[in-house]
């Protein structure tokens, strides 16, 4: 037997701690029947566990020492007497209130939202120890998604590499980890989400999806990462996809009284070409489902091809677009027109041959929907003519732009702070313009807002766009090559709402914030 003879006083046992993993290798039973339990586990050679006994049962702890070793542990053996062995049997005790406190802050962690979730993210951290690291990556990824975020981030730097928030579209650092820590995490990382573990040089894509508890019932998100990478190692960036969230209406994405006629009135036509531009994350994907679910009747025939599908929806025929696999989106527009549908979603007009595929079902009779990033919805006619779309072919196609972005949304119990004289000389002019030409949208003078009793300023997101509806008389600047923002003079005479008037009103309406405006638009 591989062990050291040593004698343990009780009160030496009393100022010990057990490792509770190990404990649990001989229940508590057969401690107390066997007069034997395993203390503690190190590393300095090896697996090795100390072991505690009265001895009573002498040829019962040789066999269990003997099974141990049989598992490639190394054992020491520690002697005790009956009132010491008693009182390592509380350990036992201490090990079942140990883990009701882990399950009721587990069910604690399954629960949390917002801020809350930030500062258990930090916590988790800071007990890491606790956790496996799958265990740790689903805790941080689950939280994460809980606190709101869109992405998680994970960006090597220097001194460390820091953990990311992106809510309601502001980064923020939530923790740092060693590059030693995240090295680990990241072949986890890579693991969970089916890409190869010995490639660091070039970028991967991957998948994978976990449980969420909302209202008590489980609910899996699907998490996009991509790993990128750089001068400090590779960083990781992991989208969240909640196929469970709701679909939302006009209103309730930021759309204004000025824009829904426009926008309505376009998409219940029968054919013709309808783009949603912005950068990313700008709320194009919320935009173009809400638009889709607007459509969706047993009566009319939708199909999608979409990469990702970030939400399933009901009645509408999905295709996940595979580049890598040679199925890309103007192939599949051609596919899907042997399928005869009433209105095809491109997901992203990304070349001239997916934008001519576009175009050209928008002329046979469809009505097409697709994204471009642009900066708002003029330069879209540039970018396209750019691409190389001919101008006879856009000019009869297009039915609407639509250009947005997405700004941070003032709580609604926020505190309007009396007797301020508003002031903004950056954006007077525009600001007078606003107030000149939309008195139906706005009432008297902007106001400012303290932030609300728990020092929240924000609370979501909320859309600023503007709608671009071509006249006979603006096809025929696009059939004569003239830019889009050759158009903006004259379209903001015939009450063409900019993106900035948008965002603008909404500032007089008390939704916003001017630093909001000058950060967005």
């Amino acid at each position: 037997m591989n062990s050291e003879n040593r004698i343990l006083q009780p009160t030496d046992i009393a100022w010990l701690k057990a490792n509770f993993d190990v404990l649990k290798l001989i229940p508590k039973e057969q401690a107390i029947q066997d007069q034997v339990l395993v203390w503690e586990k190190k590393w300095v050679q090896g697996q090795q566990l100390s072991l505690l006994t009265t001895n009573n049962v002498a040829d019962k702890v040789d066999q269990i020492i003997s099974s141990l070793q049989k598992k490639n542990y190394i054992v020491d053996v520690y002697y005790t007497d009956d009132v010491g062995f008693k009182i390592a049997l509380g350990r036992y005790d201490q090990m079942l209130d140990y883990e009701k406190q882990l399950e009721l802050r587990k069910d604690y962690r399954l629960e949390v939202v917002g801020e809350k979730a930030v500062e258990e993210i930090k916590k988790t951290l800071e007990h890491r120890g606790e956790f496996s690291e799958v265990d740790l990556i689903t805790e941080l990824v689950r939280l994460s998604f809980q606190s709101g975020a869109s992405d998680m981030h994970l960006q090597g730097e220097q001194q460390a590499v820091m953990l990311r928030l992106r809510r309601n579209g502001i980064l923020e650092t939530v923790a740092s980890l060693t590059h030693q820590e995240f090295a680990v995490y990241l072949m986890k990382i890579k693991y969970m989400s089916w890409v190869k573990m010995n490639v660091s040089e070039v970028p991967q894509d991957g998948r994978f999806d976990f449980q969420v508890r909302t209202d008590k019932n489980p609910r899996k998100i699907d998490a996009r990462v991509s790993f990128m990478p750089g001068l400090r190692g590779e960083s990781v960036v992991i989208r969240f996809l909640d196929s469970g969230k709701s679909i939302m209406t006009f209103s309730d994405i930021g759309f204004a009284p000025y824009h829904i006629p426009v926008l309505t009135r376009n998409i219940e036509k029968n054919t013709g070409l309808i783009l949603v531009t912005g950068p990313t994350g700008s709320g194009k994907t919320t935009t173009l489902y809400s638009m889709l679910a607007y459509l969706n009747n047993p009566d009319v025939k939708i199909v999608t091809l979409e990469d990702p599908v970030e939400y399933e929806i009901p009645g509408i025929q999905q295709s996940q677009i595979h580049e890598d696999q040679w199925y890309n989106f103007a192939d599949g527009v051609r596919a899907v027109l042997r399928h005869d549908p009433d209105i095809i979603l491109v997901w992203e007009i990304r070349d001239l041959d997916t934008a001519n595929a576009a175009i050209n079902a928008a002329l046979t009779g469809h009505l097409v929907f697709s994204t471009l990033h642009t900066n708002n919805a003029l330069d879209t006619i540039s970018r396209l003519l750019n691409l190389g779309v001919k101008p006879y072919l856009l000019a009869p196609a297009l039915n609407m732009i639509i250009g947005q972005r997405l700004m941070r949304k003032l709580a609604d119990d926020k505190i309007p702070v009396k007797n301020f004289k508003f002031e903004d000389s950056e954006l007077d002019e525009e600001l007078e313009y606003v107030h000149k030409h939309y008195p139906d949208y706005i009432d008297g003078k902007p106001t400012i807002f303290e932030p609300n009793m728990k020092g929240e300023w924000f609370s979501g997101r909320v859309a600023v766009s503007e709608i671009f509806e071509p006249t006979e008389e603006d096809r025929k600047m696009i059939l004569e090559g003239k830019l889009g923002l050759d158009m903006i003079d004259g379209l903001r005479e015939k009450w063409y709402v900019t993106m900035l008037d948008d965002a603008l009103i909404k500032v007089y309406k008390g939704m916003t914030t001017m630093d909001e405006v000058r950060r967005v638009v």
